[in-house]
């Protein structure tokens, strides 16, 4: 266990904020942790609040630790703890934490501009992410790199058929797997360098800002 968290401190720290954050609400609502009204007040992203006041943009970020019942809560958590130690051991610590709050931000931006009505919570969005990094991480010259890319394709086509399904934030999904094959593109992972080397880095780090200006600018 201590060799897990000296090596993946930050897989450890998002674990634990998830875990606090679903105790917090569970004794402040005496276990209705579904409440609509519970999960704003805990940072869930409602665009409304948003486009009524851009004050409220720090929901784009804390809704990635709000979760909607126990489940959704140990799902996306448990996921958080296997992939996540892969991914940080890959990238390191500071890479891997800025790599999961990104595509968590670019998922939640697909949801600010797609889904206007919904109340949305979770790790997913950045679940997703991570799913599409390791994926595009599979054209890098190393055979482990291309066996785990290729081994986690079809659970990342899986749970896009998922999304699929009513109450299922199909749009935060796209837009963490946007984020994370953005971010695989921008960001070098030694000793290989770039997937697609500096026009690959461009087009990644362009496309996202892009996207996430012009879907910042739509609720202005």
């Amino acid at each position: 266990m201590m060799s897990q968290l000296k090596y993946s401190p930050v897989t450890h720290l998002f674990v634990t904020l998830n875990c606090l954050v679903f105790l917090l609400m569970y004794v402040v609502s005496g276990g209705l942790v579904e409440d609509a009204r519970l999960l704003i007040q805990f940072g869930a992203l409602y665009p409304p609040l948003i486009q009524w006041d851009l004050g409220q943009s720090y929901r784009l970020f804390s809704a990635i630790f709000v979760h909607i019942g126990f489940m959704h809560f140990f799902a996306n958590t448990l996921t958080i703890y296997f992939l996540g130690q892969q991914i940080e051991r890959l990238y390191g610590s500071v890479r891997f934490f800025w790599i999961y709050l990104l595509t968590g931000l670019m998922g939640n931006l697909f949801c600010l501009v797609f889904s206007p009505d919904a109340i949305v919570t979770g790790s997913s969005t950045s679940i997703f992410g991570l799913f599409t990094i390791l994926v595009v991480l599979r054209w890098l010259p190393n055979p482990y790199l291309q066996y785990l890319g290729q081994s986690y394709l079809p659970l990342l086509l899986m749970n896009l058929v998922f999304s699929l399904a009513p109450g299922v934030s199909l749009a935060g999904h796209l837009g963490g797997l946007v984020g994370g094959a953005c971010l695989a593109l921008v960001l070098p992972l030694a000793p290989y360098g770039l997937v697609h080397g500096r026009q690959g880095q461009v087009l990644g780090a362009g496309l996202y800002l892009g996207l996430a200006l012009l879907f910042l600018a739509s609720v202005l």
